[in-house]
């Protein structure tokens, strides 16, 4: 994942803060309890968001320590205590994490990608154990994903669905194996274009780095003519903006449609506002979003 799901705090309640950093908070202890402190280094706000969406979904109310964190351990604070739903979604993280590091690496990656399979590897291993129909899915549409960018594929909806349909079916694994409703047809179409929406901005937030090293990137292949980023956005604003909010539309409706009733507040905020949020700092932003602290 990337970090692009993220509440805005500007409208954010203090209880929905501290919910959602103890979410963030508990998968990076619950990765450092199974797989030890460097695999840490993977935790991210969208793996959090989808502890919170998927303990709502599934009624799990989640049990909270007070402790203190190894980067700042004079200070305690609320954390989601480890689970079985939290494990699960922590080896989930993981197997997007390394597989998302061996796509960079086939992309030219570099020594960094290389180093940081390495250091993945035993973990990736442990977490292809747990949950093996999700890894087969994340192959699938990466080898998907791969022939498109080959026939440098200038459709947005074909390229994204790949992560789209990634994202969606790896999480009803977890639904499933949690004993939720996986046939819910408005779950499904959230978790869909939740994938969707994370691919679009990834790609934009790329659009400069991926321009300079030739890389393949779905907008730079459908709009082509790419001089500098400002320019780019300011000449395809328009067709960029109806792809982005009809995705956002379409979550709001679905999510809307869902039983959900704990942790409602935190996930209207990120769906309703923070997305947007985010989605207009990578279109006004002349370099690539660094990673923001919540």
């Amino acid at each position: 994942m990337y970090g692009y799901i993220t509440p805005d705090k500007s409208k954010l309640y203090n209880k929905d803060f501290l919910l959602f950093r103890a979410f963030y908070c508990g998968v990076c202890k619950t990765t450092a309890k199974y797989f030890g402190n460097i695999p840490r280094l993977a935790t991210n706000y969208d793996i959090a968001f989808l502890g919170v969406f998927l303990h709502a979904y599934l009624n799990t109310l989640p049990q909270f320590l007070n402790q203190s964190c190894i980067l700042n351990p004079f200070v305690k604070k609320h954390i989601v205590k480890s689970s079985l739903l939290l494990k699960d979604i922590t080896d989930l993280n993981l197997l997007l994490a390394y597989h998302n590091i061996l796509d960079n690496k086939i992309d030219g990656g570099g020594i960094k990608n290389a180093v940081l399979s390495g250091l993945l590897k035993k973990p990736y291993k442990k977490s292809f154990a747990a949950l093996k129909e999700a890894d087969q899915i994340i192959k699938t549409q990466y080898e998907r994903l791969r022939r498109l960018e080959k026939e440098n594929c200038e459709s947005l909806d074909k390229t994204a669905d790949c992560f789209a349909v990634m994202l969606k079916d790896c999480v009803l694994v977890l639904v499933k194996k949690h004993n939720g409703d996986a046939d819910n047809q408005n779950l499904k179409d959230f978790l869909y274009n939740l994938g969707k929406l994370v691919y679009l901005l990834d790609a934009l937030d790329d659009l400069k780095e991926d321009s300079k090293s030739k890389n393949y990137n779905p907008f730079l292949a459908k709009f082509g003519d790419f001089q500098n980023k400002e320019q780019f956005i300011a000449d395809n604003k328009s067709d960029i903006d109806f792809v982005v909010n009809i995705t956002i539309n379409k979550m709001i409706e679905n999510f809307n449609l869902l039983p959900i009733t704990e942790g409602r507040d935190l996930l209207t905020n990120i769906i309703y506002y923070g997305l947007r949020r985010k989605y207009s700092l990578i279109m006004t932003s002349k370099k690539k979003l660094h990673k923001e602290k919540i």
